[in-house]
């Protein structure tokens, strides 16, 4: 029994343009998603690499950590399978959602309660991805790819109106450049944000994903750090381990932006002084359509919003973080940054 993982490699999938937006968690990437997939012809698939809000990332991480380690050169047929359905599939962003995740929203009042929901059902709080009880026999698994049309044969090349795909990540943070040498991405947009602001975000909204054992392994805080003993303890969510993964993280993102050059870095905070004017500029950068649907996309969400949700009024996001950090805080996350050679973003 084959699930097709080979026939991707030589079938040719229909024509279009294919973006990634990528990004650590609570940069803001899902705004930058959002307002892109304003523009015509484009489909969103909102974190298929996800295992707890995605069955194909689910069904297809199973072997692999929260935050998956490949360099641009390594192979990983059934990963690189969940990304090829990510970009070619036609059923790819109903599926970037799953089923579990659907009825938990309908049964939750709120946002914030779908997302505890959901940590507590998939995750055991470990660096490992996925955590719950299900495993699928590759028989299942290549049936039920087949039943949803998410196999290579099921790929279609006569859907004229859908010109461009667009997928949103955060979870290929370490991997960037292996997703865009695996799919041939057209453009590979990086959301970068003040590390101050992130850590701020993951203190406040309590994120699972701010301390991932995964990411603290000796061999990454070795290579960003120069030294094997510089986290203390990985199994407390401190402030020390948030910037310590942070700044892995920042490293392997920068890393990435040196070696593809062509690559588009955008900066939260110079997009929330004019989101109106940096989005402008970014869809031409990548080839979009701006016109008047999409300012009002941009102002319909820049009003207050709290929590998980998309909407904040920008101009009042820049340094919100600065009356929340003692100066002890500041200092020990500075540090933390200079000492990975990351200063200049403190």
């Amino acid at each position: 029994m084959s699930c097709g993982f080979g026939i991707w490699s030589t079938c040719k999938p229909f024509s279009m343009k294919k973006l990634l937006v990528i990004g650590v968690p609570r940069s803001g990437t899902s705004w930058v998603e959002n307002i892109l997939g304003l523009a015509r012809g484009v489909e969103r698939v909102f974190e298929p690499d996800n295992e707890k809000t995605s069955l194909l990332g689910y069904c297809f991480k199973q072997r692999l950590l929260r935050f998956p380690v490949l360099a641009a050169t390594d192979t990983h047929p059934v990963y690189a399978h969940l990304w090829r359905i990510a970009y070619y599939a036609p059923q790819a962003a109903l599926m970037s959602r799953s089923p579990l995740t659907r009825l938990l929203m309908v049964r939750k009042g709120s946002l914030e309660e779908w997302i505890r929901a959901k940590e507590r059902i998939v995750s055991n709080g470990s660096g490992a991805a996925p955590a719950g009880p299900l495993r699928l026999t590759e028989e299942v698994l290549c049936r039920y790819l087949r039943v949803m049309k998410l196999d290579a044969a099921s790929t279609r090349e006569d859907r004229q109106q859908q010109t461009t795909r667009l997928v949103k990540s955060v979870h290929g943070v370490l991997c960037p450049e292996w997703i865009a040498a695996t799919i041939g991405v057209d453009h590979v947009i990086v959301v970068l944000r003040s590390p101050f602001a992130v850590i701020d975000s993951w203190k406040r909204m309590h994120i699972y994903d701010g301390v991932r054992p995964g990411c603290l392994q000796k061999k990454h805080v070795e290579k960003v750090f120069g030294m094997e003993s510089y986290v203390k303890d990985e199994t407390s969510p401190n402030l020390r381990n948030m910037a310590t993964q942070l700044a892995i993280m920042y490293r392997f993102l920068e890393d990435a932006l040196h070696s593809n050059p062509g690559w588009i870095t955008v900066r939260h905070e110079d997009f929330c002084s004019d989101p109106t004017a940096k989005f402008c500029a970014l869809y031409n950068r990548v080839g979009l359509l701006f016109d008047d649907r999409i300012v009002n996309g941009i102002d319909a969400r820049n009003q207050q919003g709290s929590g998980f949700q998309t909407q904040r009024v920008a101009s009042k996001e820049i340094g919100k973080w600065r009356n929340r950090f003692c100066a002890s805080e500041m200092a020990e996350i500075g540090g933390i940054f200079k000492d990975a050679d990351l200063a200049h973003w403190i």
